[in-house]
């Protein structure tokens, strides 16, 4: 089985149409807009919080998901193994119960528009995606996926480098999620903040 890494930067946006009009000047791509309805679930015998986990199913358009997301590795950049399976969308409500049954718990929805770019640049092929978050406003993600663990680095300073260039300051390291459960009052030791 072949491993991979998600490594991205998160940044707040004061202006979306700023970036909009970097990502074009940069040769950017307009590839779609995405619908995005992620349940987070809490896992009933580890605090992911203390673990650094994640484990979500995610509603994208008519697609569905189940990925679960590992421990941080260190650096500013956040990088981290990702297992994502396709499930069907149909589905989404019998595998919560099931997950349910087996004593996770599900958390506060997370909603977001999400527009997506394809950016090469710099020798990477950059996925740039500009979300409109309820309840959070609007933030600007860059990602790459790396396959080779020796080339995390490189794939991280890469995304700083890219950040910069787009004039992309406000970086923000917490998951949408921890914003949301923050701004709900309801952050826990129980809960996922990832």
């Amino acid at each position: 089985m072949r491993q991979q890494w998600e490594v991205e930067q998160k940044y707040l946006l004061d202006q979306a149409a700023d970036l909009r009009e970097k990502l074009d000047c940069e040769g950017a791509r307009f590839l779609f807009v995405e619908q995005h309805l992620d349940t987070y679930l809490a896992h009933p015998a580890r605090n992911f919080r203390q673990t650094d986990e994640a484990f979500r199913i995610r509603r994208v358009n008519n697609d569905a998901c189940a990925t679960y997301k590992g421990p941080r590795l260190p650096g500013p950049v956040k990088t981290r193994q990702e297992i994502e399976l396709r499930i069907e969308a149909n589905e989404i409500e019998q595998w919560l119960q099931m997950l349910c049954a087996l004593g996770f718990r599900t958390l506060p929805p997370i909603k977001k528009v999400r527009n997506v770019f394809s950016l090469a640049c710099e020798g990477h092929n950059f996925a740039v995606a500009i979300d409109e978050v309820d309840q959070l406003g609007t933030f600007a993600e860059i990602e790459l996926i790396v396959t080779n663990f020796d080339k995390l680095g490189q794939a991280r300073e890469a995304i700083e480098s890219l950040g910069h260039r787009l004039n992309l300051h406000h970086s923000q390291p917490k998951s949408y999620l921890s914003q949301l459960l923050t701004k709900l009052g309801i952050e826990t030791d129980e809960s996922q903040g990832q």
